[in-house]
């Protein structure tokens, strides 16, 4: 077998067949190799030039997509959409190879567009006059195009409507009685009107406004707590005590304690006197309190004994209580609550003592601004006098003591009191009785202060939880107008919110290019609000809103006074653009024969830009014309928002648009410019001027194109001589996501 092998490899016709087939496998890799490293290079741009046309007509689908989200603006659920775009070409089947991906970045606040009216020539004018619109009256939150919802605009504030405020209280030459708690919008008491309360009840009246002129009355006296028979305490948490052995009752307390009864001419123990009741509530709460009934005088000889000998005077009864709660509160005429006499003691060998006063009741008046020229009593009453010794040579009774004063007590924001006339006297000590020996006079009752607290009115009523105040359009007067900051007076807690927001239009009905509340951000108090998204320097008109919010349905805020400063521009270059967009779109490529292609989507125009030059696509949504020799300009703006993204790769990606907002409006100015900032000046300043001379306007007479390559600006500025520049302007701003 070995030999047979090497026969073969000897055989001199193998060895060139073998030869052979090398050497033709030879020349087809040279040739082959030479045929492919000839060709790669020529199938390799075949297809970056084919991706380059594929992602020319994804950006083309872009525009279209785009352009059809204005048409809608927002109308339908299909203003949206996602294009794909293709990031890198097909690769070279031969090879296998993966070509190099491309990048694709948006970038929103790239690539500016604003449009500014401009002055040109002449000299600068002065610095205008600084101004404001400021609302603090009634008169400013009622207008009638204001718009309130839950919110109650009286008396210089607004503040959550109370839910149960429902219908009138008008008494005209009536007289009634009234108990319990009243929710009105309006009470009037007028004309010899009386208002009686029911022993034992409050009154609280709560409204707007409430008015008692100086014929009409309301009265409470002697209708709080009972006091007590003879030899009995009275009621109350400050009733007065009985006494001993012919002594008389104790003065009821409240707003200060009440006066000692006297001792009876029976005994000299000190302990034996009826003592007076102590002071309770408090000066500074809206709490009510009835006034307390005085103790009654006792006949009784001796502590152990049962009750012997005359009877003791009764106790007085308490003043009542009546609270009035408005906003606006005006009183010429009288409120009584004053407690009542304490009775006599009756004549007798044993002579009884006299009953002690009632105290005082309680008034309460709260309100934003309150008028006073009338009276409010809550004077004690006085103690009863001690019964004489019958005959004289028998022992006297002791006086019942006085009752305490109550309480009136007024919390106001403003308050006018001339011809006011406040009663808080304690009552006088009752006379000790003759006889032998005679007995003690009581002591007066305690005289309190008033209790004035001038503070920020808040109803104790439930409100509702939120409401709103929309304020009327207001005319700053100028087209050119530059704003300042916005301040305003309020009160706040814990448990209540104000927000403030604010927007600005060129229109008088807000339509158009002013933002949805919704949309509007909260102001902070002495913020700048031109920058705010919502409110634009070079509208005429603004408006502003306040949310109302408590956690407390007792409680409510309470926006007194609302200031916004502003001011005229001169309209020199520089100033305040009318409008204005930005954001760009940009496919780049990684190609290996034609690096850096770029395509664009920037001001509404499709943009292709090479080394070797560029071009524009597809025309921005500008359109120049003459109308009888006036220049209008009608441009749609696109405004490109969202976050900031970069993508880099070789797979299919998408960029996606969401509709935002619309805008549009029409106006004329002296003259106006146009000023883009871009990558491509010279493919905008070429189309510019192409589009300029189909204008039919007079390049040396109506415009002006400037380019600064260096700085990549191009500004178009349109003179209006006489006749002024008018413009055709909407905006729509797009959410764009990659």
């Amino acid at each position: 077998m070995k030999e047979r092998n090497k026969n073969l490899l000897q055989s001199e016709d193998a060895q060139s067949t073998v030869i052979g087939a090398v050497l033709v496998m030879a020349i087809l890799i040279v040739a082959s190799t030479s045929y492919f490293a000839s060709h790669i290079p020529d199938w390799t741009k075949d297809f970056e030039a084919l991706h380059t046309a594929e992602v020319t007509d994804d950006f083309s689908e872009l525009k279209t997509l785009i352009d059809g989200i204005v048409l809608k603006k927002g109308e339908s659920e299909l203003a949206g959409g996602a294009i794909p775009v293709k990031m890198a070409p097909d690769k070279v089947p031969i090879l296998g190879m993966t070509p190099p991906g491309s990048s694709l970045n948006f970038l929103p606040d790239t690539e500016i567009f604003k449009v500014s009216p401009t002055v040109t020539g002449g000299p600068t004018p002065p610095p205008p006059a600084p101004d404001s619109w400021e609302e603090t009256t009634t008169a400013d939150f009622t207008d009638a195009e204001t718009v309130r919802v839950n919110v109650d605009t009286t008396f210089n504030a607004i503040k959550l409507l109370r839910l149960t405020m429902h219908g009138d209280l008008i008494l005209d030459n009536a007289i009634t009685t009234l108990s319990g708690e009243y929710h009105y919008d309006k009470v009037e008491i007028t004309n010899n009107s009386i208002i009686y309360l029911v022993p034992g009840y409050y009154l609280k009246l709560y409204a707007n406004t409430i008015t008692i002129d100086s014929t009409s009355k309301i009265i409470a006296d002697d209708r709080g707590f009972l006091g007590g028979d003879g030899g009995k305490i009275g009621g109350g948490a400050g009733y007065g005590s009985f006494g001993y052995s012919g002594s008389g009752g104790g003065g009821a307390g409240y707003g200060e304690n009440g006066g000692d009864g006297g001792l009876g001419g029976n005994t000299t123990s000190e302990e034996d006197a009826g003592t007076g009741g102590g002071s309770y509530g408090d000066s500074t709460s809206s709490s009510i309190e009835f006034g307390s009934g005085g103790g009654g005088g006792y006949g009784e000889a001796h502590h152990a004994n049962p009750f012997s000998g005359a009877a003791g005077g009764d106790g007085g009864d308490g003043g009542g209580a009546v609270l009035l709660d408005a906003a606006q509160i005006t009183i010429a005429g009288d409120i009584f609550a004053d407690g009542s006499n304490g009775m006599d003691g009756a004549e007798a060998e044993i002579a009884g003592g006299g009953g002690g006063g009632g105290s005082g009741g309680a008034i309460i008046i709260r309100g934003v601004g309150v008028s006073i020229s009338g009276t409010l009593s809550a004077q004690g009453g006085h103690g009863g006098a001690g019964g004489g010794g019958s005959p004289p040579s028998r022992c006297g009774g002791g006086g019942g003591g006085g009752g305490a004063g109550g309480r009136i007590k007024i919390s106001y924001e403003s308050i006018n009191e001339v011809g006011a006339n406040y009663v808080v006297t304690g009552g006088t000590g009752g006379a000790g009785g003759t006889g032998s020996p005679s007995g003690d006079n009581g002591d007066n009752g305690g005289t309190p202060l008033i209790d004035k607290d001038p503070t920020t009115y808040i109803s104790t009523v439930p409100h509702y939880s939120a409401g709103y105040y929309v304020s009327r359009v207001y005319d700053t007067g100028n087209t050119t107008t530059c704003y300042g900051n916005m301040t305003w007076d309020a009160y706040t807690d814990e448990y209540t919110s104000i927000v403030m927001k604010v927007r600005t239009s060129r229109s008088p009905v807000m339509k158009g290019n002013a933002s949805l509340w919704e949309n509007c951000p909260a102001v902070s108090n002495g913020q700048v609000i031109s920058d705010l998204s919502s409110a634009f320097d070079w509208h005429q008109y603004i408006q502003y809103r306040a949310e109302l919010s408590t956690y407390d349905d007792s409680m409510t805020p309470v926006l007194d006074s609302v200031r916004i400063n502003y001011s005229s521009s001169n309209p020199v270059g520089g100033s305040p653009a009318v409008e204005e967009a930005s954001g760009i779109i940009k496919f780049k490529t990684n190609y290996l024969y034609y690096p850096n292609q770029e395509i664009v989507y920037e001001h509404g125009a499709v943009i292709k830009w090479q080394p070797e030059g560029g071009f524009m696509l597809h025309p921005p949504p500008i359109n120049i014309t003459s109308e009888s020799g006036i220049p209008a300009i009608e441009i749609s703006m696109i405004d490109l928002t969202g976050a900031r993204c970069s993508y880099a790769g070789a797979t299919t990606t998408s960029v996606e648009n969401f509709y935002n907002d619309y805008d549009s409006f029409s106006n004329k100015f002296d003259n106006l410019t146009l000023n883009l900032t871009t990558e491509y000046p010279s493919i905008w300043d070429k189309w510019f001027n192409k589009e300029l001379e189909e204008s039919g306007l007079d390049d040396s007479h109506d415009y002006n194109v400037s380019v600064n390559a260096a700085a990549k600006t191009v500004s178009v500025e349109f003179y209006g001589h006489e006749h002024g520049v008018q413009l055709y302007l909407e905006k729509t701003v797009i959410e764009v996501e990659i």
